[in-house]
Order: C-alpha cells, then sequence, then structure tokens
C-alpha cells in the first residue's frame, strides 16, 4: 500500500510578502505609522490555525467572533466553564461532516455570520468596485477612516457563493441573498440582568453610546468591525483554490493589506498587493457560477438599549399614550426574550399607526391604545396567514442566559406563554407552519416562535389591567413548570443534564408583562429621538 504524499508547509510566492521578513516588518511598521491595524492586535491575539483541511471558512469566522468578544452563551467544552468560540460549535446552515468534505460558500458563511449575531455585509467582487473594496478595507482596518457611515461601502451587500478550502478538493454549493445595510445595529433590550448596573446618557440630539471607562477615546467607543475575504489562491500564485481568511492590517502607502492566513500549516501571514487581491476574489466558483468577494463583519452588544418612558402608574403599567412624550431618564427592567435594531423601528412606526387608525375607527374618545383581539394582531403580523416571517421585522430572539436561573426563567416564560396561547386560538385558521423561528438553526437565541412572539405584541396592545388579568386566569396550579409544553434547560443548553427548577409564578408573570412593557415603549417612542443606555457590568 502506497503512502500518502505529505508536505511540510510552502514556500510563498513572489506575489506574497511574509510578514516575519524585512520586508514584511518594513510594511507593518508603514502601516503602523499610517494607523493601518486597528483590526490587526485583536485579531493576532485570536490568531487560529484552521483544525481541518477544508475549515478555512468556520476558522476565520472563529477567530473574528473571538476578536468581537461575542459570548457563545454557552461552554467551549463540555466538562470545562469556558465560553469561548471553535469551529464545533458552528454546527448550523450546514453539516460539520460535509463542511469537512467540500468547505463553505460564501453564502454560507453569510448564514453562519448572521446566526452568531453578528452583521454581515458581505460584497461579490463581480458587482463591486477596486474602490469599494479599498473603502471598506481602510474602514475595518484604518483607525483614521472611523468617522460617517458614508466613510464604507455603500451597504448594498449581498450574500454570494464561493466556496472555499484548503484541501485536496475545491468546496462548492448554492447560496443565497446576504444582509446588506446597516453595519452597527442598536439593540433596545437584552439578555439576562445578573449582575449589572444601568447608566444613562440623555441628550437632545444624536448621541452616542458611553464606553464602560468614562476616559475611554472616542475611537474606541466605535463599534468594531472586520474583514474576511473569500478569494482564489491561483490567483495569487499559491496552491489550492478557494480560501477564506481574515484582514488583519492595510499599508496605504505600498497598498498591501495583510492576510492572517488560516491554514497556517501551509503559509505564513503575509503582505499581497490589494489590487492583485480584488482580482482573486474575482474568480467564478465554476461549481456555482458566482464570483467570490468579501465580507464585513461587526458585532453590537446588547449592553446598549433605547431608554424608555414609564406610563401610568410610573412602574410600567397604565394606559400607553399615542402623543408625542419627552424621553425621561428613567430605567426599564430587561427584556430576556426579545431585542431590536435601530433598523427596525420603521416596523414599529408603522404599526402604531395601525394602532391609530383601529382607535380612530373604534370611534375611542381618548387617546389611548384601543383593545385589540388577538386575531387582529395575529392578522396584521402574518398578513391573514401568508406572511409568517413579517413579525422579525420588529423583534428578534435575545441570546438564551447564561445563568440557570435566568434559563429557568425563559423556559417557564414560554411555557406560559404557550398556555395563553391555547386559550387564545379560537378559530384561527393557520396557513403556514407557526412553529417558524428567527434563525432555526442558531443555538444562540431564546427558541421562542413566531406565534409566541406575536402573542406578546397582542399583550402589549392591551391595557396593563387588562393584560394581567388575562395571564392570571391562565395560570393553573402553583408552578407554571409544570406545564406539559415547557422547554427544558438541557435544550437550551445543549445539556443532557438539564434541570427543571421551580419558578415562581409572581416572578414569570411580571417578566411577561414587563416584556409586553418594553414592546408597548419601543412602540410609542418610534416616532420620537430617544438616548442610548449603557449597561455597565458591576464588578464582583
Amino acid at each position: 500500500m502506497d503512502t500518502p504524499q505529505s508536505f511540510h508547509r510552502r514556500p510563498l510566492p513572489t506575489t506574497c510578502i511574509s510578514l516575519s521578513s524585512q520586508r514584511g516588518q518594513d510594511l507593518f511598521q508603514s502601516s503602523m505609522r499610517h494607523n493601518g491595524t486597528k483590526a490587526f492586535f485583536d485579531l493576532i491575539s485570536q490568531y487560529h490555525t484552521q483544525t481541518e483541511p477544508a475549515y478555512c471558512g468556520p476558522s476565520t469566522l472563529v477567530m473574528i467572533l473571538n476578536a468581537l468578544n461575542v459570548d457563545p452563551r454557552k461552554p467551549w467544552k463540555q466538562d470545562a466553564p469556558w465560553r469561548w468560540y471553535s469551529e464545533e460549535m458552528l454546527n448550523c446552515c450546514m453539516d460539520l461532516e460535509t463542511i469537512k468534505k467540500t468547505g463553505i460558500t460564501f453564502s454560507t458563511f453569510v448564514c453562519l455570520a448572521k446566526c452568531q449575531g453578528l452583521c454581515a455585509d458581505g460584497y461579490y467582487a463581480s458587482e463591486s468596485t477596486l474602490e469599494e473594496f479599498q473603502r471598506a478595507v481602510e474602514k475595518c482596518c484604518s483607525s483614521s477612516s472611523i468617522s460617517s457611515s458614508d466613510d464604507g461601502v455603500d451597504g448594498s451587500g449581498s450574500g454570494g457563493d464561493g466556496s472555499g478550502g484548503d484541501g485536496s478538493g475545491s468546496g462548492s454549493g448554492s447560496g443565497g441573498s446576504g444582509s446588506g445595510g446597516e453595519v452597527s445595529t442598536l439593540i433596545w433590550n437584552g439578555g439576562p440582568t445578573t449582575g449589572r448596573k444601568n447608566i444613562t446618557n440623555v441628550t437632545t440630539g444624536t448621541t452616542t453610546p458611553q464606553c464602560h471607562e468614562c476616559n475611554t477615546s472616542q475611537e474606541q467607543q466605535q463599534p468594531k468591525m472586520y474583514l474576511a475575504v473569500s478569494y482564489d489562491r491561483q490567483v495569487l500564485q499559491q496552491t489550492g483554490r478557494g480560501h477564506f481568511s481574515p484582514i488583519a492590517a492595510y499599508d496605504k502607502v505600498s497598498n498591501h493589506v495583510l492576510i492572517l492566513d488560516t491554514a497556517r500549516f501551509k503559509y505564513t501571514p503575509h503582505w499581497v498587493p490589494l489590487d492583485l487581491l480584488f482580482r482573486a476574489m474575482q474568480s467564478v466558483d465554476s461549481k456555482t457560477n458566482k464570483s467570490r468577494g468579501f465580507i464585513v463583519l461587526s458585532f453590537e452588544p446588547d449592553e446598549q438599549r433605547i431608554v424608555c418612558s414609564g406610563g401610568g402608574d410610573g412602574g410600567g403599567g397604565g394606559s400607553l399614550s399615542l402623543s408625542s412624550v419627552t424621553v425621561p431618564s428613567i430605567h426599564l427592567p430587561q427584556s430576556i426574550l426579545f431585542r431590536s435594531k435601530r433598523s427596525q423601528n420603521p416596523a414599529r412606526k408603522q404599526f402604531k399607526e395601525f394602532l391609530n387608525a383601529v382607535a380612530e375607527s373604534s370611534e375611542t374618545t381618548t387617546v389611548t391604545l384601543s383593545p385589540l383581539t388577538f386575531q387582529q394582531v395575529y392578522n396584521y403580523w402574518t398578513d391573514h396567514g401568508k406572511n409568517i416571517r413579517k413579525v422579525w421585522s420588529i423583534l428578534e430572539p435575545a441570546p438564551i442566559p447564561i445563568d440557570r436561573e435566568g434559563c429557568d426563567t425563559v423556559q417557564a416564560l414560554l411555557s406560559l406563554i404557550r398556555k395563553l396561547l391555547r386559550w387564545n386560538m379560537g378559530d384561527i385558521v393557520m396557513e403556514e407552519d407557526m412553529d417558524d423561528k428567527f434563525v432555526p438553526c442558531s443555538m444562540r437565541t431564546v427558541p421562542i416562535t413566531a406565534l409566541e412572539t406575536i402573542y406578546v405584541i397582542y399583550l402589549s396592545t392591551l391595557e396593563r389591567r387588562d393584560a394581567s388579568e388575562a395571564v392570571e386566569k391562565c395560570i393553573d396550579g402553583d408552578i407554571i413548570c409544570q406545564d406539559g409544553d415547557n422547554v427544558s434547560s438541557s435544550s437550551i443548553y445543549g445539556s443532557e443534564n438539564g434541570h427543571n427548577v421551580a419558578t415562581n409564578n409572581n416572578v414569570v408573570t411580571s417578566q411577561l408583562l414587563a416584556e409586553a412593557d418594553l414592546i408597548k415603549k419601543a412602540i410609542e417612542l418610534s416616532t420620537i429621538k430617544v438616548a442610548l443606555v449603557e449597561l455597565a457590568v458591576s464588578d464582583h
């Protein structure tokens, strides 16, 4: 039996300059002098060698997720307490065993990034220009490029196709549309409340989130962005074909970019001319007929939220006025079920207009929200049962809680919502699968369905006392977790040894009503300017 051929490293071709060479070090010093290493130090701190020949895509994403300090919300290893990203945690969008054989496409990379909560703007090289690519490089790598959203690419990105792998074959597959536009998002509610304290910054105009340290520079307050590229190695005169890696630095004097090659067993980190890399991204994958391209990746942590006003009784109760509201510097409870982006404000505004129209048609004499039936809310957020995904234009599931207590509260909340749903479905005819989740393959977010989300929105349209009565009538017995539809802790944590802790009915009821209040207040504030809140982690 013949012994398979093996290799120990590959020499870099003349088109590439090793970072460790004298010329490579000179380029790095030049990029330092010209503020082109903004991304370098965070990425080099997380520099990761792909663990499989075709894992260049997942390994690139893992490096960027850890550089962005994204919490995977589950332990890295089953017998260890540390939460940390590794390739085996990206088992969504595409089966890992398949990825080992074929690599991933550009669109699958975008899918994987979105499932972990990243903003991922993908651009086909064939539909972009060299100048647009250069602006994206500067936006992600150069400190001086941080200003307004006009400095970067125009936000019209799309998910493309381009296989990635560094084994004997090239990966392939069909892709879909990626996300475009908004790189920076505003989260108005977040994850668990454990160990956090609210700090408000209320101004009359546009605001910038305050950092955790008062003396942190403006640059450090800006959201971090990293650039991943999918390119054809052969254009760079390297061996192999499709490949993914992150860009860590840019030297504008020589117009070179630094690639932190994830296949460190093959090539060391190296500099390449920016225009040559762009040509390598224009290469078409013969199996998909799509060019490769670049992806701008960023993450908006849940610590930045909108300050919402209290109403009625000062504790979130009472009716909610539809008139203009001055934003006070008071705090709301956190949501553990949902979060919302700034870009979703138009959907909130449209729903507010719908509520006003209903109030006017019923000839109410006040400006308070008119009571609606669940049927009306369901019809609005599903286009009469024909568009189940419409509801995700206003809300998204929150990351799963980290602590066991928070997990148990989520479990009890979902159980209660499902019980309430059974009482309110009536003669509603569902024409689509109402179990459709926001990201079916995500293991990072609360597993709440579209229909369950619509029900919480329905509660938000009721008077506080009516919503409270509806919830109280549904509670049967002392422990909500005893309901047959509960979601076990193990299903959220991915642990085989999950346990159900009896959660106090009053706590769960209060949290569900708070969830509705948060939605109600966000809808009210959809037509006025709001301030930002930062949640600072307390010392303990």
